[in-house]
């Protein structure tokens, strides 16, 4: 099993959703995602919140978390 790091997982999702819409977040899992995979992919994307690359909606408690690319 070979985890990246938070900043690996971050430029991955960067070059994966630039310039999309509406992408729902398990989209960037696998079909199967390991537990450790699911926090360092949720980490990265808390960052990119952070910096301001991508916005982050959820209608409501345990929906469904999108991502929209700030570019």
């Amino acid at each position: 099993l070979h985890l990246l790091s938070r900043r690996q997982r971050q430029m991955c999702i960067r070059d994966r959703i630039r310039g999309l819409k509406k992408i729902n977040f398990r989209t960037l899992l696998d079909i199967q995602p390991v537990k450790e995979m699911v926090i360092v992919t949720f980490l990265a994307v808390l960052e990119l919140m952070k910096v301001g690359e991508i916005k982050v909606s959820q209608e409501h408690n345990f929906a469904e978390i999108y991502l929209d690319s700030c570019e």
